[in-house]
């Protein structure tokens, strides 16, 4: 039903789970964002990237609609610099890149490794790509601000909207 990137579709996934657990109908969100947007940078070297915060809207939207608000939220990257006093209230998404293509002999090496994640954030989310076909979610959650009943409600809220998607993405998200 909707043609959108893998990576938008994620996005919304994680939106509209983030939507249903806080019970708000748009779920601000801190990400990190690439920077190569000014004159000049596209010839610049190294990694530039940084936080931002966006908004994934669902109220009124099915699954679809969120897909395609959120897909044109990173296309023409309406996002806003993160305000000092507020920058770790919000949940952190980090979507870490593989790049499957072999360019000039050299060809990206993934490494699975399973490591403790903590955040200063609420909650802080890394979807990384073991392989072409498989995404991958690492989550922390705040230590002592979320029970084992809401972690587990968290991984219940992603599978109904992983399911939602799925079989239903022209239902509403409400």
């Amino acid at each position: 039903v909707v043609a959108v990137p893998d990576d938008i579709a994620m996005l919304t996934l994680l939106g509209v789970t983030l939507a249903w657990f806080g019970n708000r109908s748009a779920e601000r969100v801190a990400m990190i964002v690439p920077q190569r947007d000014g004159p000049g940078e596209n010839d610049m070297v190294g990694l530039f990237s940084d936080v931002r915060h966006l908004s994934i809207c669902t109220e009124g939207l099915s699954v679809a609609g969120v897909a395609l608000n959120v897909h044109h939220i990173v296309k023409e990257r309406l996002w806003a610099v993160p305000d000092l006093r507020t920058q770790f209230d919000h949940t952190m998404l980090n979507f870490e890149w593989t790049d499957f293509q072999e360019k000039q002999g050299f060809a990206q090496q993934v490494n699975i490794s399973e490591r403790g994640e903590s955040s200063f954030h609420p909650l802080r989310v890394a979807v990384d790509q073991p392989d072409r076909d498989v995404w991958r979610m690492r989550v922390a959650f705040q230590e002592g601000r979320f029970d084992a009943r809401q972690r587990e409600l968290f991984f219940d809220l992603f599978e109904k909207s992983l399911s939602m998607l799925r079989d239903s993405p022209l239902d509403l998200v409400w």
